[in-house]
C-alpha cells in the first residue's frame, strides 16, 4: 500500500540551474510509494524532465506521524498528502567537488 515517504537524495543538475553554479546537490522530497525501488524509478523519471540525474538515494522512509519534522518538511508532507502521485521538492543543498 502506498504512503507518503520522505526522501533525501543526491542529484546532478546543469551548471546554471542553481544559484551557486554547483552541479551536485542534496535535496529532500516527499512522494507516494510503497518501496525504495518505486521511489528510485519515479524520482529518476521526474529528474530527467528537468535534464537532471538522480545520483543516489541517501535515506528514504515512510512518514512517521509521531516524529517531529521542521516546518518545511511538514509543508511538503501536507502538500504530498493532498496530491497523490506527486513529488514535492524541498530546498537544494549544493556543494562543490574537491
Amino acid at each position: 500500500m502506498e504512503t507518503v515517504w520522505i526522501v533525501t537524495c543526491e542529484v546532478l543538475v546543469a551548471p546554471d540551474d542553481l544559484p551557486s553554479g554547483c552541479t551536485k546537490a542534496f535535496v529532500n522530497l516527499t512522494t507516494w510509494a510503497d518501496s525504495v525501488e518505486v521511489i528510485r524509478k519515479s524520482v529518476s523519471r521526474y529528474m530527467e524532465t528537468s535534464k537532471w540525474h538522480l545520483i543516489s538515494i541517501e535515506d528514504a522512509h515512510p512518514i512517521d506521524d509521531k516524529r517531529n519534522y521542521d516546518e518545511e518538511v511538514i509543508d511538503m508532507i501536507e502538500r504530498a498528502r493532498e496530491n497523490p502521485g506527486t513529488i514535492i521538492l524541498g530546498r537544494f543543498f549544493s556543494y562543490k567537488e574537491n
